[in-house]
């Protein structure tokens, strides 16, 4: 009678667990031998699984950052909830239901127009001297594609923490709160997304260098100030912009840019097109 040595008897009861464990942990299970009293080792190499890390790795490689309008970004894809199908139209029948829209519409306030009005008088976070804000978020709204846009889809009060995080990009906290109110509850989207998705359409468009930091007023050809961000964001071109004015057409007010709800440029609407500022020239007061 032939008696197996303590160290194969060992093997097998080694093997198993061991197996279980690296299965878990995102490796590939040993291979055990065909025979449980055989103690040579294997010399066939066996191509371990990808690991946690790699497999992150793999789907951080995936998510390269696009480009859209000369500003890299990385989009990141996030579900729009009830009735916000990203590939679908808008259901005419779900007025101001979240996620029922078409497109985004991003507006780019001159802070120095919107410091001139009696509204920027009330709001010292973006207008009291020594601010030198040029181009601010002003909102990233969901829009209809025919026509108008839902606003005022929920009651749920805005995170006082993501209002902090949004200073930098819309400057004055009662601004935030309102944008998530009127039109952020309209995303399908939740606050932290909402807020991230705005973000990031904000640096998406890259603002042409000369209105970066404007010191003198400056009167412009509101057509010269959309082809200069078209030239800066070549990738739609100018049916992507549109240029607003105030005061009866004498002074720049905003700039709108229209965006997939993927973040892509587009070409605006005929309702968004209709706002284009039709003044020859109008005055973009400078930065203080």
């Amino acid at each position: 009678m032939t008696f197996s040595s303590p160290r194969a008897l060992l093997t097998p009861l080694l093997a198993t667990p061991l197996a279980f464990l690296l299965t878990g942990c995102g490796g590939a299970p040993i291979q055990q031998s065909a025979s449980p009293t055989a103690t040579t080792p294997s010399t066939t190499t066996q191509q371990p699984a990808p690991t946690e890390t790699a497999r992150v790795s793999e789907a951080q490689s995936s998510e390269q950052p696009e480009t859209t309008g000369g500003s890299r970004h990385r989009h990141r894809s996030r579900h729009h909830g009830k009735g916000g199908n990203a590939e679908a139209p808008a259901d005419p029948q779900l007025a101001n239901v979240t996620g029922n829209f078409d497109f985004y519409l991003l507006s780019l306030s001159w802070s120095p127009g919107f410091c001139a009005t009696p509204a920027g008088n009330n709001s010292p976070e973006q207008c009291a001297p020594g601010r030198k804000f040029a181009f601010v978020l002003h909102g990233l709204w969901p829009q209809y594609e025919q026509k108008g846009w839902p606003e005022d889809c929920g009651t749920e009060p805005v995170d006082p923490a993501l209002v902090q995080k949004m200073l930098a990009d819309m400057p004055a906290e009662k601004l935030v709160a309102h944008e998530w109110q009127k039109h952020g509850t309209c995303s399908g989207l939740t606050q932290k997304d909402y807020f991230e998705e705005a973000d990031e359409a904000y640096h998406s468009i890259k603002i042409p260098a000369q209105y970066a930091s404007l010191s003198r007023e400056l009167s412009v050809d509101p057509a010269e100030v959309r082809s200069q961000f078209a030239m800066a964001n070549p990738k739609v071109g100018e049916q992507e912009f549109v240029v607003e004015c105030s005061g009866n057409g004498r002074y720049l007010s905003e700039v709108h840019a229209c965006l997939t709800k993927d973040l892509a440029g587009r070409a605006c609407n005929r309702e968004e097109q209709a706002h284009q500022c039709r003044s020859n020239a109008v005055v973009m007061r400078p930065v203080r």
